[in-house]
């Protein structure tokens, strides 16, 4: 499945697209071109005003306590999101 990021701002300091908006192409799973081509895909997601950049996870994020919750990520992503400020 080919998905087009369309018009991301690109922080990647290594990178000769860092600071500059760019399409990304990306074909099952590997970015397969970065451009300013208008590149066919099966879903185009528009970036406008967004920034792209790599390796963002959330170190401090934890699902229930092991073995007394009956949560995962899957039933986590199925209700609205929340913030509990108690912590």
């Amino acid at each position: 499945m080919k998905i087009l990021i369309h018009s991301a701002l690109i922080l990647s300091p290594a990178s000769p697209f860092h600071k500059k908006k760019k399409n990304v192409l990306i074909n099952n799973g590997r970015i397969e071109e970065i451009g300013d081509k208008n590149y066919s895909a099966d879903r185009i997601i528009e970036a406008e005003g967004m920034i792209l950049s790599a390796g963002w996870f959330d170190l401090g994020t934890s699902v229930g306590t092991q073995g007394m919750s009956k949560e995962d990520l899957n039933s986590l992503a199925k209700r609205p999101w929340q913030v509990d400020l108690r912590r």
